[in-house]
């Protein structure tokens, strides 16, 4: 077997002084915008003869471990051939936690050391390796041995938190995620280190312009870190999700929804299709009057895949730099809403809620914000301030309008499933306040169930009397107004809520419509018999008609002359039907006349 001894040869000299060299090593920091040989070492002349020299006795080296010999501060280790090493420890000398723990005979480990002068026998340790942590930092590999140390070293320094976010990322392809509350790495050192280990998870574009930013940083591009920051602690995967099961996901439904049979039908089917066949990121719209549940599908998704949901709000849209960030050439640059909803919980694998994407103002002169949704509806969005194409394939996009006419057919196109929910009936109403609303009420509130009452008159006579819409959020309001009430005045024990308290507290609050009186039929005016400048419109829906007070004026009739007036903000099929109507009249007058 052949042996080497530091202190045969008389090195002890060459010992302190490769010591001093390997703690200089140790000390110094990273060249983050160069990931091969063009590192910062010492020494820093590349062409010198001591940079040839340190390069050389640079190594890297496996072998099994034999024993440690306190008095020297040393380890033996045995290659494969049998031959024994001398590893010294220094101050500066980089390994986990576990290394302090007892080492076994046997167990290999993976050294990175600066040999003591001619003798890579004989060398000192900048950073050790156990047996299972070797696996962890394979994706260095690549890149210079010199490099490696220091990427080592810093994953080391890291907080315990980060070091299993970092593990769990390359594990499972993932950052560590917590619904919002995500280790987010900030320095240049970390992003680098975390950039080197998860290198494989970002496609070869990304891969590019990340390396790209990381040569701006040492350029002290301003904003080059910030990009690298907000790119590098999004995951295009969510730790926390789970896969949807089929039946348990058909409960949630109900118990989220009454009646809607047939939406719920085809949304338990889109989404169970797609779990059989691993579709991850998906789009749906919504369509329908408000307050039907529509944000309770959502919710009811994102709750049974047990990922993060966060709501946009399009009516406030008015212009592309809300969406798609602005250009970092502005020092007032920064992203926009979608990769900061990213940033917000470290994931891109979110349930986004578009909430009306009718409203979206699409006459804007900053540009039309529905352009945006071309290209992120389709897996791929570029947010002009990163500068790079981003995956949004594993997002799902859940979008509601309570209308298809303002949404242009190439935005349409690119929605996999478009659900038209109906409004609900009166009976249906009581139904939801009693079994649906009311129980969700009481335990916001913390009141025991079945210890206040809501009959089905006194519901039904906050709906005939209180409420407008088709939907049920009117109804929610005024019960849970209701409910405060009675909380305040502490009689909500055993209370039986009645039509007279109903109007009491409701109509102090002018809040009675009384939607179906007389005056409500005849136009919300009172009918006067000829009453000029005032004609009835008729409109009609699930739930009956009512009339509308409509303003006119007599206009004398030119038989050639085509033009008429509608005043009001009238959506475009409104609009034509009364050009129908129009000259559906017109041609009659024209034909009586022409009879007589």
């Amino acid at each position: 077997m052949a042996t080497t001894d530091v202190y045969n040869h008389d090195t002890q000299y060459d010992l302190q002084k490769t010591i001093t060299l390997a703690e200089d090593f140790m000390n110094q920091e990273e060249n983050l915008g160069r990931f091969h040989l063009n590192i910062s070492i010492i020494p820093k002349d590349k062409n010198s003869a001591e940079y040839k020299e340190f390069h050389k006795r640079f190594f890297k080296i496996q072998g099994a471990f034999a024993r440690y010999e306190n008095n020297l501060n040393r380890i033996i280790i045995f290659l494969d051939d049998d031959t024994s090493c001398h590893m010294y420890f220094m101050n500066k000398t980089v390994h986990s936690s576990e290394a302090t723990e007892k080492i076994r005979v046997g167990e290999i480990l993976t050294i990175y050391a600066l040999a003591i002068g001619d003798y890579t026998q004989d060398a000192v340790i900048l950073c050790m390796l156990r047996e299972n942590e070797d696996e962890i930092f394979k994706d260095l590999y690549k890149i210079d041995i010199t490099e490696q140390v220091l990427k080592i070293r810093n994953f080391f320094r890291l907080d315990s938190k980060k070091q299993k976010a970092i593990l769990k990322r390359q594990k499972l392809n993932v950052y560590e995620e917590n619904q919002g509350i995500a280790y987010r790495f900030s320095s240049a050192d970390d992003l680098s280190l975390l950039y080197a280990l998860t290198k494989r998870s970002f496609p070869v574009e990304i891969q590019r312009s990340i390396e790209e930013l990381f040569e701006e940083v040492e350029d002290r591009d301003k904003h080059a870190l910030k990009k690298l920051k907000y790119i590098l602690n999004v995951s295009p995967i969510c730790s926390q999700r789970k896969p949807l099961q089929p039946e348990l996901f058909e409960q949630a439904l109900e118990e989220t929804l009454y009646g809607m049979e047939i939406p719920k039908k085809i949304l338990a089917d889109f989404l169970i299709s797609n779990e059989r066949a691993g579709i991850r990121g998906f789009n749906i719209l919504l369509v329908g009057p408000p307050g039907i549940g529509k944000t309770a599908l959502a919710e009811c998704i994102a709750r049974n895949c047990q990922i993060p949901m966060e709501i946009i709000p399009m009516n406030a849209m008015s212009t592309t730099l809300e969406l798609e960030g602005l250009d970092s050439s502005y020092d007032s640059a920064s992203i926009g809403c979608f990769w900061k909803s990213f940033y917000k919980y470290g994931t891109s694998e979110i349930l986004c809620f578009l909430d009306e994407l009718d409203k979206v103002e699409q006459i804007s002169s900053e540009g039309n914000p529905m352009n945006c949704f071309y290209q992120l509806l389709t897996g791929t969005f570029e947010d002009k301030f990163l500068e790079c194409p981003l995956p949004t394939s594993n997002t799902i996009f859940i979008a509601t309008a309570n209308s298809l006419q303002n949404i242009p057919d190439s935005i349409l196109n690119r929605f996999q499933c478009i659900i038209p929910m109906y409004d609900y009936i009166v009976d249906e109403k009581i139904i939801i306040g009693k079994n649906y609303i009311l129980p969700k009420l009481l335990k916001n509130f913390n009141i025991p169930q079945k210890t206040l009452y809501f009959s089905e008159d006194a519901i039904r006579h906050i709906i005939l009397n209180y409420c407008h819409s088709t939907g049920v959020r009117e109804l929610k309001h005024h019960m849970e107004l209701l409910i405060r009430n009675l909380v305040a005045e502490d009689i909500y024990e055993n209370f039986a809520v009645y039509i007279d308290y109903i109007d009491m507290i409701l109509q102090n609050l002018n809040l009675n419509k009384k939607i179906y009186t007389k005056e409500w039929c005849e136009g919300n005016f009172p009918f006067v018999k000829g009453l000029p400048g005032i004609a009835r419109a008729l409109t009609v829906n699930r739930n009956g008609g009512r009339c509308l007070a409509v303003e006119t004026v007599l206009m004398p009739l030119e038989p050639l002359d085509d033009s008429f007036y509608i005043t009001g903000h009238v959506k475009e099929s409104v609009r034509q039907s009364v050009e129908v109507a129009y000259f559906f009249l017109k041609k009659s007058i024209l034909n009586c006349f022409i009879n007589r």
